[in-house]
């Protein structure tokens, strides 16, 4: 018994020298399954239902950040300048798909505010994410 009292003694200093797990945030796209982009890649307009532009995002998020709560924000830019409608989405456990690493969040979108099609296609835009209110991660912006 006294053997064990020293270990349990010992577990606070070892567990507090693994420190935590390092979230990372990646910005892809994808409905059904994540697809991560790299600069450069294009994605595929979408004609939405009520009749304005889109692109279909998704996020991977690896480590120990726990979805509940978390306030996910997405949008595009061109040149510095904001070409997408403000968008924000509070999660919770039940709106993700866990993964070996963390979760993954898919289909949401990036709506434009533009007029017709051709205000961007074949742009190069800034596509981005961020995550608040469940840890510390980066932005990360991905050109298209």
């Amino acid at each position: 018994m006294d053997r064990y009292n020293r270990c349990m003694k010992m577990l606070p200093l070892l567990l507090a020298a693994c420190g935590p797990v390092e979230e990372t945030l990646a910005l892809g796209t994808g409905t059904s399954a994540f697809t991560d982009l790299a600069d450069d890649d294009e994605v595929a307009l979408v004609y939405g239902p009520q009749g304005g532009w889109h692109v279909d995002v998704a996020l991977l998020c690896t480590g120990d950040l726990d979805p509940d709560g978390v306030v996910v924000r997405y949008g595009a830019e061109e040149a510095g300048v904001p070409i997408s409608y403000p968008v924000e989405v509070q999660l919770a456990e039940a709106l993700v798909r866990p993964t070996a690493d963390g979760w993954e969040r898919l289909g949401d979108r990036v709506v434009f505010d533009v007029a017709a099609d051709t205000d961007v296609l074949g742009a190069t835009l800034d596509l981005w994410a961020t995550v608040e209110g469940g840890g510390p991660v980066e932005t990360q912006r991905v050109r298209v």
